[in-house]
């Protein structure tokens, strides 16, 4: 018996329908992997970023009364703004609303870290950052 023609767009907009459904989970389940993967690489960049400022202050702070490095950090991390800031001997960023730190070997540090250029000075063991 043949299927009437009715029957046969049902049966097709049924199975268009199942289609769009595993298409619409299938997005969803891409969607939250990258966003996943894209705060994981942030996480390693801040990490990263963490780690270069941590070494150039305890280098300044292990050399010794004048020595001083240069040091540039980026405006952003992966488009994401971010802060960054020191607390008695930590370093610590903040981006994408998770916080991010590293300890410092001193605690004794004046000035603060900004975007851009930023100088780190030993003067008689004080690590002064401009």
């Amino acid at each position: 018996m043949k299927p009437r023609s009715g029957q046969a767009a049902v049966e097709f907009l049924a199975l268009f329908i199942i289609v769009l459904a595993g298409l619409a989970v299938a997005s969803a389940v891409s969607l939250q992997k990258t966003q996943a993967i894209y705060q994981a690489q942030t996480g390693i960049e801040a990490g990263k970023l963490l780690t270069s400022v941590s070494t150039k202050i305890n280098s300044a702070f292990i050399e010794g009364d004048g020595f001083s490095i240069n040091m540039t950090l980026p405006q952003d991390i992966f488009t994401y703004d971010y802060s960054i800031a020191l607390d008695t001997n930590h370093v610590i960023i903040t981006v994408a609303n998770n916080s991010y730190f590293r300890d410092l070997l001193t605690e004794n540090i004046t000035g603060t870290l900004g975007k851009g250029a930023n100088t780190i000075t030993n003067v008689n063991g004080e690590i002064v950052i401009n």
